[in-house]
């Protein structure tokens, strides 16, 4: 009898151990790694034709940060708004024919994150593509950032045990949608996501910025699908 529960114990500390790797190489996965958003904000038409021109609307960017519910901190992560704006307009002049780049204050640094193609009024691509006769189609980037800031805490396994490592650990989450407009008709839309961490000191205020490599990665899968059906 007792060689038969010391058997059973053993299998169930294997089967929780089985379980705590599996749950870590799931966590260590999806860091860094670069995904469809989303089905909703994607739309294409079956093929385009070679465009020779494109206005570039001003760049939206949002923050969207989440409280912690556990290992909560007072520390937190903020942008540099006028360096994305930079390196996305530097990402779409690296793939597509930029012709002019409007400027709105309008649709910069949304604080409440409403972006979706239903809040782009008709009127604002009118007006974006009448001041660029000979662009074709006008690119409306956007760019939401989602964070959560919490103390970096490290997990012992099976056995509950957990130690605070003293720093904060902030995740982020980057989408980017991408829409073309032609004649303030919708053409092309495709989203993409990222996902990573940042490590910071206990309780800062830190102020961080993108990598480009991050920006220059999400703009040329948002527009993937445009280049594989252009004729």
């Amino acid at each position: 009898m007792m060689k038969q529960a010391n058997f059973q114990t053993q299998n169930y500390i294997v089967i929780l151990t089985l379980l705590f790797t599996i749950s870590c190489k799931n966590s260590f996965f999806y860091t860094d790694l670069y995904t469809m958003a989303d089905r909703k904000s994607r739309f294409f038409l079956d093929s385009y034709a070679k465009e020779t021109g494109f206005a570039l609307s001003q760049i939206s960017v949002c923050q969207d940060v989440e409280l912690a519910n556990r290992l909560r901190t007072p520390g937190l992560i903020k942008f540099f708004p006028d360096s994305i704006k930079s390196g996305l307009t530097s990402a779409f002049k690296n793939n597509m024919t930029i012709k002019k780049e409007i400027t709105s204050t309008r649709y910069y640094m949304d604080s409440d994150c409403r972006f979706e193609d239903e809040v782009l009024a008709k009127g604002l691509i009118s007006s974006i593509q009448s001041a660029c006769q000979d662009c074709e189609a006008v690119i409306i980037p956007q760019l939401k950032i989602t964070s959560k800031s919490l103390k970096n805490t490290y997990w012992g396994g099976p056995t509950g045990f957990s130690e605070d490592l003293g720093d904060d650990k902030h995740l982020l989450e980057y989408k980017l949608v991408t829409s073309i407009y032609r004649n303030d008709t919708l053409i092309y839309m495709d989203n993409r996501t990222h996902w990573t961490e940042v490590i910071g000191a206990r309780g800062e205020k830190l102020q961080y910025q993108v990598p480009q490599e991050v920006i220059d990665t999400l703009v040329k899968l948002s527009l993937e699908e445009y280049f594989k059906r252009m004729k």
